[in-house]
């Protein structure tokens, strides 16, 4: 028996999904590190069975006491940052609007 006759034998494919398990495990933890704290998501859907349907409110503040002020959650790819005190809002929204807004400085708007 050759070793090519051995790899026949062996299915390949529990090597495949565990390369792509520890590939999205790397990935996530590299992307998580710049996101706040927050509920942890599912594979594909990400937190959307735990998005509120009603009363958001209570869902969020119940995050907030766990998580903290700032709280990440996700839901099909897209990520929702929820922001439960007014002096993270305040800090967030007013004193670091430019770093977090995406128009692009007018130099000779400026000027004239």
């Amino acid at each position: 028996m050759s070793v090519v006759d051995v790899l026949d034998a062996i299915p390949l494919w529990p090597l495949w999904l565990v390369a792509i398990l520890l590939l999205y495990r790397i990935f996530r933890r590299t992307n998580a590190l710049s996101l706040p704290p927050g509920p942890a998501p599912n594979l594909v859907i990400g937190n959307l069975l735990d998005l509120p349907k009603s009363h958001e409110w209570r869902t969020y503040l119940k995050w907030g006491k766990i998580y903290g002020d700032v709280v990440h959650v996700s839901a099909l790819g897209r990520h929702i940052i929820v922001l439960n005190s007014h002096e993270a809002a305040l800090d967030l929204l007013d004193k670091r609007s430019a770093f977090y807004s995406e128009r692009p400085t007018l130099t000779m708007g400026g000027e004239l």
